[in-house]
């Protein structure tokens, strides 16, 4: 075949290959609306992590206040208390929020990159919210001093981020999809760094624990055995979190 023909060929293929992916991207997006039932039934795991905050925000936290005091009684964490026996805040944290403001952009956040799990659907999903959240946790504490007390899903929602440009990268949205996502994450970690009371030890924690863990899931080929076995262990791990914290109410 000649070499303009060859050209030619190469040219056709990746445009057909262009249009797929921008034609899948916006099929995708049009099942994102918050109203429609689609979008919900293809994201069942985000879905209750937003509820769970928000029970947990109006019915858990307000008996004892938004204090730090009154926080930490309702599973915020801190270096102290987890040094006196209560390893569970490293998961009942992610679901404690201080603020109206704190609960409303996290679950924003979050609800805005259910994309990944419609992609990869639960299994990896409830994974990757559950370890990205904790490994965020584990550094906070590592880092910061004992009597800081650390509380919100955002260590968790970054790990999510993390996975969302991991497949930004390996084509699966497009270009411009990507760019827009990189962008976002420079805004985000200027607004960390400048920003006082920002936790953003667990937003860099959750991030790379997102991207290592999305690798993982690549690497292990999505073997569902895996991945359902971990999203077992994660909603273990989390209700016997929440039992802990009522046991310590």
């Amino acid at each position: 075949m000649p070499r303009g023909q060859v050209w030619s060929s190469r040219r056709h293929k990746s445009q057909a290959m262009r249009t797929r992916i921008e034609d899948g991207t916006r099929r995708l997006l049009a099942r994102l609306s918050v109203f429609s039932v689609n979008s919900w039934k293809n994201s069942p795991s985000t879905t209750v992590i937003v509820l769970l905050c928000i029970v947990w925000f109006v019915g858990v936290e307000p008996w004892h206040g938004y204090s730090a005091s009154g926080l930490l009684t309702a599973g915020a964490l801190s270096g102290q208390s987890l040094q006196s026996g209560r390893p569970y805040e490293l998961v009942s944290a992610i679901f404690v929020h201080v603020t109206i403001v704190h609960i409303v952009v996290n679950l924003v956040s979050l609800w805005s990159l259910r994309v990944v799990e419609m992609l990869l659907r639960w299994r990896f999903f409830i994974p990757l919210f559950f370890f990205s959240g904790v490994l965020g946790n584990l550094l906070t504490v590592w880092v910061l001093p004992p009597y800081v007390v650390s509380a919100g899903a955002s260590g968790a929602i970054f790990g999510v981020f993390g996975a969302a440009l991991v497949l930004a990268f390996q084509g699966i949205f497009t270009r411009g999809t990507r760019n827009w996502l990189l962008v976002l994450l420079v805004v985000n970690l200027v607004f960390d760094f400048s920003a006082p009371g920002i936790d953003w030890i667990a937003h860099i924690g959750g991030l790379c624990g997102g991207i290592l863990i999305t690798f993982l899931y690549k690497w292990s080929r999505g073997r569902s055995q895996w991945w359902t076995s971990f999203s077992g262990l994660s909603g273990i791990l989390t209700a016997l979190a929440c039992v802990a914290v009522f046991l310590h109410f």
